[in-house]
């Protein structure tokens, strides 16, 4: 088949039995419509190499996942914590007799593992509990952590990980938790502490008098009081001290329940910053010059959360060409249409306000730019490709199509 400036195939699921195509394409399915694709030119056809080694990959690393089910969502300091677990693996999520015990760490907020036991895996399934005892747990937010000896070989990316709040409702009746929003004034980036507060039902404390005390070390930067509105909620503007830095204050308040009943919070303040990890990937795996790329990115802050960020693509003439804006965990794309002969940065803001400038990966004259879209109401794949002017010049051409979905190899 002759490739031509740019060709439309729509893929449908009978492309299974289609082997030869115009171009070859690596696809891996990753979850549900998430695709990454990669090309190989065409040498001695090895289409059938490449479906074979991705057969023999699947075949000899299954992927097992883990799901634990707890009783509740939230914990009470001498509580028991109690959970059943579903260990699956492959495509089709059945029941894994691959492997022997699941592991399940409880991580304090400190990254200190409290506690860890080892269970006996039968039939995919195992059921466990870990007690709060009085003498050795305080108040905050856990995380529960699941995996087995087989998942360790892809890493903790691949771990069942759940945040759990513990609080102790039988001294301490008042839950809180801490958040953050950033906004601008002129040119000054502002942040506010959002403080909310609830009791062991998730209800929240409502018109309750709140103290606060912003500190640094052991000098206070300001005192002041609020009352929570209908969600629980009062809103502290943070301000620096003498370290210049918003990380290094705490913010202790004391909250009145009842007719002289406070119940004293302190928190630490942590903040996004431009230590946040920001990747950028053409959807080709290159940026190719003269063709119109779609490029993801991804933030992660030094939590491994997701960070919301947004910003402008610059050229080395400082021209604006793209702006771009997260729209999941720290997640989105944008458009671009690199030339010949330039090179490109983007200029990041975070939502603390502060910016950073990341190059972008340099781009190619010989290549082919890969466009795929996804249509779940028809249940197809739209895959676009858009050849350089530099590969078509090398006339007509034959290329192959491989599809890797789910651990299934089409």
């Amino acid at each position: 088949m002759k490739l031509t400036h740019s060709l439309n195939s729509v893929l449908k699921r009978s492309f299974a039995r289609s082997k030869k195509r115009t171009l070859v394409v690596l696809a891996s399915l990753v979850g549900v419509f998430t695709l990454t694709l990669s090309f190989v030119p065409i040498d001695a056809d090895p289409v059938e190499k490449i479906v074979a080694s991705l057969q023999r990959w699947a075949d000899t690393n299954p992927q097992e996942k883990v799901y634990l089910h707890t009783d509740k969502p939230y914990y009470s300091v001498g509580d028991t914590i109690w959970f059943k677990g579903y260990i699956t693996v492959g495509s089709k999520h059945q029941l894994s007799a691959l492997s022997g015990a699941l592991y399940v760490d409880l991580i304090s907020e400190t990254d200190s593992l409290t506690r860890s036991i080892k269970l006996p895996i039968i039939s995919g399934m195992t059921k466990g509990d870990f007690v709060l005892p009085d003498s050795s747990f305080k108040e905050g937010n856990y995380r529960l952590r699941a995996y087995t000896q087989w998942m360790r070989n892809a890493g903790p990316d691949f771990y069942f990980d759940k945040v759990i709040t513990i609080g102790n409702s039988i001294i301490d009746p008042v839950f809180a938790k801490i958040d953050y929003e950033y906004g601008k004034v002129g040119d000054k980036a502002t942040t506010m502490a959002v403080i909310t507060y609830t009791n062991d039902k998730g209800d929240p404390y409502m018109n309750k008098p709140v103290n606060y005390d912003i500190r640094e070390g052991y000098n206070s930067l300001k005192k002041d009081k609020q009352s929570t509105d209908a969600s629980g909620q009062i809103k502290i503007p943070l301000q620096v001290g003498k370290s210049g830095k918003l990380g290094d204050i705490n913010v202790v308040t004391k909250i009145e329940t009842a007719t002289k009943e406070l119940t004293l919070k302190k928190f630490i303040v942590n903040l996004v910053s431009t230590q946040t990890d920001v990747q950028f990937f053409p959807e080709s795996g290159s940026l190719v010059n003269g063709l119109r790329n779609r490029v993801a990115f991804k933030a992660s802050g030094t939590t491994g959360l997701g960070v919301p960020i947004k910003g402008v693509v610059l050229d080395n003439e400082n021209k604006e060409v793209a702006t771009f804006e997260s729209l999941h965990l720290g997640m989105g794309s944008f458009r671009l249409a690199p030339e010949a002969g330039k090179s490109y940065q983007a200029k990041i803001t975070y939502p603390d306000g502060s910016e950073n400038t990341v190059k972008l990966p340099s781009a190619v004259d010989n290549g082919f730019a890969l466009g795929v879209f996804n249509d779940a109401e028809t249940d197809t794949v739209l895959v676009r490709i858009n050849g350089s002017d530099a590969a078509l010049k090398n006339g007509p051409q034959q290329v192959s199509l491989v599809v890797q979905s789910a651990g299934m190899v089409y």
